[in-house]
């Protein structure tokens, strides 16, 4: 593998150093694009490492951006509310790949917080339809499930009202209880996927450090996340092999139309938006009148 750059957005200049760099990061795009074709995929020359195709377990989701699952605490005695489609909904409708639920919980006793929503019975289920059905006949996203279980970190408040987590005693006492998420086996060859992070609070080091290996070294395809900010860091991830796809949490809170604007700052024309939004499409690039 060649050395990787940053493989950010395109653009021209008669700087010489600048147009280095784009020459650079146009080659490492095409190296990247043969070697997705090699593995059986098919991607135009050019394509943002971002929106090239991937298919982890037969799934083939439209990019590699993933809505992370922070938790909305918008639920009602464990039922989804209004609020679920609209959120959820409203990031697959924003161009992201594949949405992934809060933590969502299969009794009443596994709830994190009274907000936190719950998929154990049928009432729950039927709600959780309603985004289902949503996502999918409104936007070529994918939808999955975070299953979670509070195990002794539940709290009776949700986060706005001062969670009050029973870990939280003295320092000393402080002490992790969450270790890797179950996974689905795959007989002998190992995982269909993983999730992982750094683990890391401090912004600036939470892209993936030693996770990458899991990929590079197993073939196993994985998700990661931690101070993913950019399309520029997406693509950077995704093209050194240290991911296949790239979660953003709180970037989805503030834009849920990430993916729709990263292809419109990368001038990649492959990445379709919904029928209702194209007329929007050039609209951030057209000079605006005082």
């Amino acid at each position: 593998m060649p050395p990787v750059a940053s493989a950010g957005p395109r653009s021209s200049s008669s700087d010489p150093a600048r147009n280095s760099a784009a020459d650079y990061v146009a080659r490492l795009d095409r190296w990247l694009a043969d070697r997705t074709s090699a593995s059986g995929l098919d991607v135009a020359d050019g394509t943002p490492p971002m929106f090239h195709p991937c298919t982890p377990r037969g799934m083939e989701p439209a990019d590699r951006i993933v809505v992370s699952p922070p938790a909305q605490y918008s639920a009602v005695d464990g039922m989804p509310t209004d609020w679920h489609p609209v959120h959820l909904g409203g990031r697959a409708v924003g161009g992201a790949g594949l949405a992934m639920t809060e933590t969502t919980c299969t009794s009443p006793d596994a709830r994190i917080t009274p907000g936190c929503p719950g998929i154990g019975n049928d009432e729950q289920a039927a709600a959780w339809a309603r985004t289902v059905d949503f996502v999918h006949a409104n936007s070529d996203a994918k939808i999955g499930v975070q299953l979670g279980h509070a195990g002794r970190g539940g709290s009776t408040k949700v986060m706005w009202q001062g969670v009050d987590d029973p870990r939280r005693g003295r320092l000393g006492d402080r002490r992790p209880v969450a270790g890797p998420p179950p996974v689905r086996r795959r007989g002998p060859a190992g995982d269909d996927a993983r999730r992982h992070g750094t683990g890391d609070r401090r912004p600036r080091r939470r892209r993936p450090t030693r996770g990458d290996r899991i990929p590079q070294e197993t073939g196993v395809p994985t998700m990661t996340v931690g101070a993913i900010a950019s399309a520029e860091d997406a693509n950077t991830i995704i093209a050194a092999g240290r991911a296949a796809l790239c979660c953003l949490a709180r970037p989805h809170l503030v834009d849920p139309y990430r993916t729709l604007d990263a292809a419109i700052e990368q001038d990649y024309r492959g990445h379709v938006p919904p029928k209702r939004y194209r007329p929007g499409r050039g609209a951030r690039r057209r000079a605006q009148e005082p």
